[in-house]
């Protein structure tokens, strides 16, 4: 696909320009500070400073003729060799293979084949140790397999990743709040619900008799130990939990994230405590496939998807995913959608082009997110897979996190309501809607995708948003429902204001403090030297407050190239100087805002403030 080769030159040009300067400027830093340390009129401190110097461009010129820095390859269809790192294989044999003949089939290649879990064994799908075999028999075994007529799907069992984060923990609220449909205290705050038509839609459904299963880190639906239930979970109907991590017919989350993307769904509503959910009279099936840390094998997803479809699962909601696509995987979507189940997934969270799997299956409906204003959130992955488009969340740091999906979790061994954001929030809300949508009468997944379809609210780029934002009013025939996305009202928190151009002030204010603590704001060379990198990385690097600043960008290795490869030069000194301090100002600034990785930003802040005190000394 052309946006994948766009990207991939992209990250090319990086790596090579990565590259080229640290080259250049390693050479032009190690004879600067040679000169300096072979001159014995330099003092001995100076000449102890050369040595750093020298040291450290000396490993950067060997990292740059050396070290790698192309980026991943993500790929549009299941590999056909192991990686190095491959454990295990999962393989789904023919169901009508006999125990024997399966052993058979294991011994034939030299593994041992064992069910994933104990409700794997009539699906045969198993898994085989290939740990004490080299990549290259990996890779030849794996192709052996894939064209056997007994196999009917091989893959590496690999790992896929929970598609939504947390930003800070909020009080559960106990007070009542007049005038409220429904009378869940903190729905209010629940700006999504409000964007697809919800208290219109709830008139005409509310997804009773749907059982929507999801596929995640579990549910907190009952207490285990010393962590609590869920609060806002009592009256949600549960049914045929299943622990595939454990094998075990108990699904508690020890994450938090399956908790919240199940209250989305099905959170009790009405019952004069927390919030609200879309398909509150829906029963969900939590099953978990990701552990404690957001991870979880393609086996044990497979498994889940084939579990649900063969267990009354009308909807599944996968809030997960990857870039690499998976035959196994794929094959269990396929099985699901034949046996009429709806599979809802969320599309990912690269904030570029390329929908990760399983949501690019054919069969999937793949959700990308949007924020309070109906727009695409800065993180979402889009492509021509997309089908929809649903309320996800879009902040970017404390000040803004009202601006997430709100719903009860456990976090912590804490019961706690949290403003989480991603696309995984973005894939309960569409799944709720199908729910609602299977209650109406429409049940089979080809007539629930294109009423979901039918029924958006239009958008004008097909690739972000599929068919449109999600409108469960007109889903499910409510009537007055709107057919343009109007702006959700954001409840107003006491926050502090971090508004689009709050970096940019916070920089030069920084840069302002270091210019006199450097003794130079009497220098215009000084400010000339110091703006450059505070536009960069306060406007640039964000996109104009559009992204997330990356550790790339956020590096103090590009100040620290200049100032090692033009410090001789005396006319450039100010100069130098400004551009140390205004990484420094400019690094620290995005990073205490939020908008990019904060401890990153700091300690390279720091090393930049470093870089600039020692050159104003000399």
């Amino acid at each position: 696909m052309t946006p994948r080769l766009r990207v991939t030159s992209v990250r090319g040009l990086l790596s090579f320009l990565w590259r080229a300067f640290g080259f250049i400027g390693a050479v032009l830093g190690l004879r600067r500070w040679w000169r300096t340390l072979t001159n014995s009129d330099e003092p001995r401190s100076t000449r102890l400073t050369a040595a750093f110097f020298l040291l450290v461009m000396a490993t950067l010129l060997v990292l740059s003729l050396f070290r790698p820095y192309g980026g991943r390859h993500q790929a549009s269809a299941p590999s056909a060799s192991a990686s190095a790192s491959a454990q295990e294989l999962v393989v789904d044999l023919r169901d009508d293979l006999s125990r024997s003949a399966v052993n058979a089939v294991g011994r034939e290649y030299g593994v041992e084949f064992v069910p994933n879990s104990p409700e794997a064994v009539d699906e045969r799908l198993m898994l085989a140790d290939v740990s004490k075999l080299s990549a290259a028999r990996r890779a030849a075994l794996l192709d052996r397999l894939r064209a056997d007529s007994r196999v009917e799907a091989a893959d590496e069992n690999f790992e896929m990743q929970l598609m939504g984060w947390r930003i800070a923990a909020a009080s559960p609220a106990r007070g009542q709040v007049a005038e409220v449909t429904p009378n869940d205290p903190r729905y209010p705050e629940q700006w999504h619900l409000n964007l697809i038509g919800m208290p219109r839609a709830w008139e005409k459904s509310t997804g009773k008799g749907c059982v929507v299963a999801v596929i995640d880190t579990g549910c907190a639906f009952e207490k285990k130990d010393d962590i609590p239930a869920a609060s806002d979970l009592k009256g949600t109907r549960f049914t045929k939990p299943f622990d595939f991590i454990t094998n075990t017919k108990r699904a508690y989350d020890d994450h938090g994230h399956g908790t919240h993307v199940a209250g989305t769904i099905a959170q009790a509503t009405n019952n004069g405590h927390g919030c609200a959910g879309v398909a509150y009279d829906a029963t969900i099936m939590p099953l978990k496939v990701l552990t404690q840390y957001g991870s979880g094998t393609v086996a044990d997803i497979a498994n889940a998807v084939e579990y649900a479809a063969n267990n009354g699962a009308n909807v599944i909601n996968m809030s997960l995913g990857g870039p690499r696509a998976a035959q196994v995987l794929a094959k269990a979507c396929r099985y699901a959608n034949q046996r009429g189940v709806t599979i809802v997934c969320a599309a990912g969270n690269s904030g570029r082009e390329g929908v990760g799997y399983p949501a690019a299956y054919p069969e999937c409906i793949a959700v990308s997110s949007v924020g309070p204003d109906g727009n695409l959130a800065f993180y979402s992955s889009w492509g021509e897979q997309v089908c929809i488009a649903a309320p996800g969340g879009n902040y970017r740091g404390e000040a803004e996190k009202h601006q997430g999906v709100l719903q009860n979790t456990v976090f912590n061994k804490q019961d706690v309501f949290e403003f989480w954001q991603g696309t995984s929030m973005a894939s309960p809300h569409a799944a709720g809607v199908a729910a609602l949508i299977w209650q109406t009468g429409v049940k089979g997944p080809a007539g629930i995708r294109a009423k979901l379809r039918d029924t958006a609210t239009p958008k004008d780029d097909a690739k972000k948003y599929g068919a449109g934002v999600i409108n469960a009013a007109a889903a499910v025939g409510a009537s007055a429902a709107s057919a343009t996305v109007q702006p959700a009202r954001v409840s107003s928190q006491p926050t502090y204001p971090v508004p689009a151009h709050g970096p940019l002030a916070f920089a030069v204010a920084l840069l302002a403090l270091a210019a006199v603590l450097l003794r130079q704001a009497r220098r215009p060379l000084f400010w000339l030297g110091g703006a450059l990198p505070v536009l960069l990385l306060c406007c640039v690097a964000t996109g104009f407050a559009g992204r997330l600043v990356t550790p790339v960008a956020g590096t103090a290795v590009w100040p620290f190239l200049l100032l090692a490869g033009l410090f001789g030069v005396r006319g450039l000194r100010g100069v130098l100087i400004g551009v140390c301090a205004g990484w420094f100002a400019g690094a620290a600034a995005v990073g205490l805002l939020g908008w990019g990785p904060t401890p990153w930003l700091l300690a390279n802040a720091a090393v930049a403030g470093l870089l600039g005190w020692m050159a104003a000394r000399e």
